[in-house]
């Protein structure tokens, strides 16, 4: 096989799961709001009757920078581990996904989001012990 018929057949099959494409970015979408909302609460909290505000995103000033570093810092030193757990769960998810991609696009004929599904319980075992390994290499 070529590159070019390999991205082809990649692209229709692609294309003629719409759905999956739809799953993957709204489960991204969800964990990028859960890590973004903390941070946007708080800056919301602290800018929402400020006239600061308005001047901010001309230029920023340090001494409310600082202030708000202050008066948020336990709340920001949290942030790493929310972040880190928001990996793991990502990661858990997305080896899910996985499997089902792989059921789902080595098949062509099933390709059903209830043949999806099916893949990603049938495969996420084998998956997630890869996963384990790549981990412990990472580390």
């Amino acid at each position: 096989m070529s590159i070019y018929s390999i991205i082809k057949d990649g692209y229709s099959l692609v294309i003629t799961n719409k759905k999956l494409v739809l799953l993957f970015w709204c489960t991204n979408a969800a964990m990028a709001v859960v890590l973004a909302m903390p941070l946007y609460s708080m800056l919301a909290d602290n800018l929402h009757q400020s006239s600061l505000s308005y001047s901010l995103p001309e230029s920023i000033d340090f001494l409310w920078f600082t202030q708000f570093m202050y008066i948020y810092e336990g709340t920001l030193s949290k942030l790493p581990l929310l972040t880190y757990c928001i990996v793991g769960i990502y990661s858990v998810i997305q080896t899910f996904y996985f499997g089902g991609m792989v059921s789902v696009f080595s098949n062509r004929s099933k390709n059903h989001i209830s043949d999806f599904f099916y893949g990603g319980v049938k495969y996420w075992s084998r998956f997630m012990k890869i996963l384990f390994i790549s981990l412990v290499f990472f580390t």
